[in-house]
């Protein structure tokens, strides 16, 4: 069974935690456990049901996409897509990932609705059929803002 824990960050905020045994059962030495992390305690259980519907393995969602680690339902990318082309299709994407962050928590939708309207009102008009442009993976340094970590 998938238990939600309640636990204390180092910033003082409360996060929760489903750990679950992969392929139910009993924790113990040859079981491999697998645990999630959210800061919504409602999102923490409905994602604790969902590792029960799915027989205590990573969740699929309805169009087949498994659960990702800390990044939630992420579509593979396929061999041939050579991604977004033009300015527009970048900030598109940009909004997708992030809705995903602000479903996990990690993001408030007040946050995602300024970062739209800041690209609507500033930067869609001038540089939104800018082709040529190629997205890096969040994760990557080059997305970073100067001075963030």
């Amino acid at each position: 069974m998938a238990s939600v824990r309640e636990r204390r960050r180092a910033d003082g905020g409360v996060s929760y935690q489903v750990r679950w045994v992969l392929g139910g059962g009993a924790a113990g030495a040859n079981r491999v456990e697998a645990a999630e992390t959210f800061t919504s305690r409602s999102r923490a259980l409905a994602f604790a049901a969902e590792v029960e519907e799915a027989g205590h393995q990573w969740p699929t969602n309805v169009d087949g996409v498994r659960w990702q680690k800390g990044l939630g339902y992420v579509a593979p990318v396929v061999e041939g897509d050579r991604g977004p082309s033009t300015f527009h299709d970048v900030a598109v994407s940009y909004f997708e990932y992030q809705a995903r962050m602000t479903k996990l928590g990690h993001l408030t939708p007040y946050t995602l609705h300024r970062y739209r309207r800041s690209y609507e009102l500033h930067l869609s008009t001038t540089f939104g059929r800018w082709r040529g442009v190629r997205a890096a993976r969040p994760s990557s340094p080059r997305c970073r803002v100067a001075g963030s970590r």
